[in-house]
């Protein structure tokens, strides 16, 4: 694949395998997609599907074994370490299931963290969390502890950090995962405001299916590989039959599961 222009992040036959024992396991299988500038796309897929190692590859945490991860142009794992740490800094912001939060800090302090490292004074970066924490609606909890705040706020603010050092794009790892319906919607309406207010990319990993009409692009992920040779689901000309496949895989996780709780 050459270069183009709208094309944030290009990813080229990527596949990757660890080693299990005395043989090596297969990951990720040849994978190429496209992550388009301020799209918003979904990776959903089951776990084992191969979802964490796509992501640490995304993030310029894992070279791959094979293939190129191309962000504008530029193939990121040819760069030396000091660039790509660069690119994690200035580049990419992150959003985890679980927060990691330094707890002795306040809300603004862990927040700030990533302007610390990068060099910014304590007012500036403080300064910095507040325009953000401010942003999302999430400003009054400022000088509070993370441990104070419910999970879905905690991930709202975990979003604020994410975005503090004004990154390209955001990847969002299973960001629901811990939470009620209620704070997930929440969690889901703010990832959204990231991409219309701010004009960011949003990389979004998930196994609810729930939120798969919010992209605008979704790629399934299964066994490593791609479904349907990496064609999105929402790159239908009849958008019936995306709102079918959406329905389709509802009842098969509801089969699996109902299914689980008979024996």
């Amino acid at each position: 694949m050459g270069e183009d222009k709208g094309v944030m992040l290009r990813i080229e036959n990527v596949a990757h395998s660890y080693h299990v024992g005395e043989s090596m396991q297969e990951v990720l299988k040849g994978l190429s997609f496209d992550v388009p500038e301020s799209s918003f796309v979904i990776i959903f897929g089951p776990s084992g599907s191969g979802k964490s190692t796509l992501l640490n590859i995304l993030s310029g945490l894992l070279k791959p074994m094979e293939g190129k991860l191309m962000f504008r142009g530029t193939d990121l794992y040819s760069l030396n370490p000091e660039q790509v740490a660069g690119f994690r800094a200035k580049t990419l912001g992150r959003v985890y299931q679980t927060s990691y939060w330094v707890k002795s800090l306040k809300v603004v302090e862990n927040v700030s963290l990533p302007l610390y490292f990068s060099g910014w004074s304590k007012r500036s970066a403080q300064e910095q969390a507040i325009k953000y924490l401010k942003q999302i609606g999430m400003d009054k909890y400022a000088h509070k502890y993370p441990t104070q705040l419910s999970g879905g706020e905690q991930q709202r603010v975990s979003m604020a950090r994410g975005l503090v050092a004004d990154p390209d794009f955001i990847v969002a790892d299973e960001p629901t995962g811990n939470l009620d319906t209620m704070s997930s919607d929440m969690v889901m309406s703010t990832l959204q405001g990231c991409k219309a207010e701010f004009n960011k990319t949003i990389i979004l990993v998930t196994h609810d299916l729930r939120y798969l009409p919010m992209g605008d692009i979704v790629y399934e992920l299964q066994d490593g590989r791609l479904v349907n040779g990496g064609a999105s689901v929402t790159q239908s000309p009849d958008k019936r039959n995306v709102a079918k496949r959406f329905s389709s895989l509802a009842q098969e996780k509801s089969a699996k599961q109902g299914a689980g709780q008979e024996k």
